[in-house]
């Protein structure tokens, strides 16, 4: 899981991807900010799933984009997203970059300088995290592989049906 670099005002700037970025939040801005699991060449075919925790998602809301990533679960700020397709990096001779969860992070109108110093007092360094869990698929069912994704993450109860194909 990586992430285009950004400059201090949080627009994406050229440069190698990082695993984590620093932003200044200003309320009604907009932030670029795109988490992109890859599954690298010669990795077996795979379901691929990402752990989305924002525990603040009424201060920072993001673009997901739920045509690729399905949502599985969500639990106690945390939302667990299954990657549409299964990914088949067993013949690639490059990396499988798939489509980001997200690339914008809109930060409410109505973040307030209390509120941000609230926030600063009460979450770690970050305020959106994200962790990639991959699967094999070759001899895992669909349900089987989203009970285990599930089960990695902590989150128990009922489990959306989701289409990965």
């Amino acid at each position: 899981m990586d992430e285009s670099p950004v400059d201090e005002d949080g627009k994406q700037t050229d440069g190698d991807r990082v695993t984590e970025n620093s932003y200044k939040f200003v309320a009604g801005s907009e932030l670029d900010k795109d988490p992109t699991p890859t599954v690298l060449k010669g990795s077996i075919s795979c379901y691929v799933f990402v752990c989305l925790e924002n525990k603040n998602a009424d201060v920072f809301i993001l673009n997901i984009d739920s045509a690729k990533w399905l949502k599985v679960s969500e639990k106690d700020g945390k939302t667990l997203y299954a990657y549409s397709k299964i990914v088949d990096a067993s013949e690639s001779h490059e990396d499988v970059v798939l489509e980001p969860l997200f690339t914008k992070v809109k930060v409410s109108d109505d973040l307030t300088s209390e509120k941000l110093a609230e926030l600063k007092e009460v979450s770690s360094k970050q305020f959106i995290k994200t962790r990639t869990f991959a699967i094999q698929s070759e001899a895992i069912g669909k349900d089987v592989a989203v009970s285990q994704a599930a089960a990695q993450f902590g989150f128990d109860g009922t489990l959306n049906d989701v289409d990965i194909k």
